[in-house]
């Protein structure tokens, strides 16, 4: 994934990608409700050993379940994995 600065927010998204701990949830489905988004993805960067890594999907059960009900509750779908670079990329054909 790359990072490309506009100068301007997005008017509009289907998707809202996070890497936030789950108690920024609130915020963050304010932000997805305000650009039309339908989804959620969600990733902590942590494994199930604890430890951090990029590409780590792992959460506590307790603060999956909590943070799957807030924003099913808030009508938006709630994706944590797979990875969402490995999607990307199997959906351009480079994975």
């Amino acid at each position: 994934m790359r990072e490309h600065k506009t100068g301007c927010p997005p008017k509009r998204a289907d998707l809202i990608y996070s890497c936030h701990p789950p108690g920024e949830l609130p915020g963050i489905i304010v932000t997805a409700k305000e650009l039309g988004a339908k989804t959620i993805w969600s990733q902590s960067g942590l494994i199930a050993t604890g430890g951090k890594e990029g590409k780590g999907c792992w959460f506590a059960e307790v603060e999956l379940q909590m943070a799957r009900e807030l924003v099913e509750s808030a009508g938006l779908y709630f994706i944590t994995e797979p990875y969402i670079a490995d999607v990307a990329r199997e959906i351009r054909g480079l994975g």
